[in-house]
């Protein structure tokens, strides 16, 4: 699919006003249902420089050359210090309400019912007894980036129940903003240019009107393709989270006040799904409807329990239980998902040891 396409079908989706899960004031739950889910994909140029990060473009690696057994040792996630993360832990503070503005697009939230993230983490932060509320918007365009794409000041475009908005961006008192690029850079494009300049140029407008608010960059998932489902998830787990801890690193390097903290969700979710071995019956079609890929409820789900650890600073509850929306599968583990998220994510740190998410 190139990236024309993807910027049409993705701008269609917008005005099903669907990012974070729920509809404007009078619309219905059909009104998000997209006519075609599946569209053909045009044929590309690769002459068209607009083309240059079309996802279907060869990879330079040959799928044969991505390891696809899970008991590969060269794809485990190295060995860590219990005790490391215990500390962390121990030390931090955690946030008691959330009003949270994205800057998404459809792996942030999809055109299904429960296939929002935001409104995932509110199910989340209610069994914790934490306020959490949400508005956000798509980009309108992803040429030559997402980040460059977004209105400002933004409108009350999206919103999941309950929303946070109240007249205006300004005034509606947000305390956190999440920022993502699209899934499909990263194939051919270096994190340096553009999408730095382009992250640093959104943060400073949205610190113009909230001058300390938190700014997470939202680690999503890859293209679904040329790949088996095995391969897909050791790329995952290397390049492409490679790929958006090099942008965090660059943002922060060009402006270390612009503190551009982590949502790691692609890096736990691929790794869990090898590392919790129940997990590891799960199908493609468990987590994905498409290619592209847009997640099942599961995954949005999965996704939205990582944001609420990271955001909220703090383990899920221990007696969290998932909706009926999500895969037996993972309702059944979910103590160990919840487990194995909240330890992990305290131990992921940049080259000087400073806490990626934290």
């Amino acid at each position: 699919m190139n990236l024309r396409h993807l910027v049409a079908r993705d701008v269609a989706l917008l005005a099903a006003l669907a990012l974070l899960g729920a509809c404007a004031p009078g619309c219905t739950r059909g009104e998000l249902t997209r006519s075609d889910p599946h569209p053909t994909a045009e044929p590309s140029d690769p002459n068209d420089p607009s083309e240059r990060n079309d996802p279907a473009d060869p990879d330079p690696r040959a799928p044969s050359d991505l390891p696809s057994d899970p008991s590969d040792p060269t794809t485990q996630s190295p060995p860590t210090d219990p005790s490391d993360s215990a500390e962390l832990g121990a030390s931090l503070t955690p946030r008691e309400d959330v009003r949270m503005y994205v800057f998404g697009h459809s792996l942030a939230a999809y055109s299904e019912p429960n296939t929002a993230v935001g409104e995932a983490m509110c199910l989340v932060a209610r069994a914790a007894g934490r306020p959490c509320c949400g508005d956000g918007q798509w980009p309108t365009g992803f040429h030559p980036s997402a980040l460059s794409n977004y209105t400002f000041p933004p409108a009350n475009r999206q919103s999941h129940s309950p929303p946070c908005w109240n007249g205006s961006f300004a005034t509606s008192r947000f305390n956190v903003v999440t920022i993502t690029e699209t899934n499909f850079y990263f194939d051919n494009n270096p994190p340096t240019t553009p999408y730095p300049a382009d992250g640093l140029r959104l943060i400073g407008q949205i610190r113009s009107i909230y001058p300390d608010i938190p700014v997470y960059l939202y680690e999503h998932w890859p293209p679904l393709r040329r790949f088996t489902f095995d391969e897909w998830k050791r790329r995952h787990y290397r390049d492409f989270h490679d790929w958006y801890t090099a942008l965090q690193d660059e943002m922060n390097r060009r402006d270390p006040r612009a503190n551009v903290k982590f949502i790691p969700v692609g890096w736990l979710f691929a790794r869990m799904l090898h590392e919790i071995p129940a997990l590891r019956t799960l199908r493609q079609s468990d987590l994905f409807v498409d290619t592209d890929p847009h997640g099942t409820p599961t995954t949005y789900y999965i996704a939205g329990l990582i944001h609420y650890m990271a955001i909220y600073r703090e383990r899920a509850p221990t007696d969290l239980t998932a909706p009926s929306h999500v895969h037996p599968t993972v309702r059944a583990n979910l103590a160990a998902i919840t487990d194995f998220v909240w330890r992990e994510i305290q131990t992921l740190r940049d080259s000087s040891g400073r806490s990626r998410v934290f």
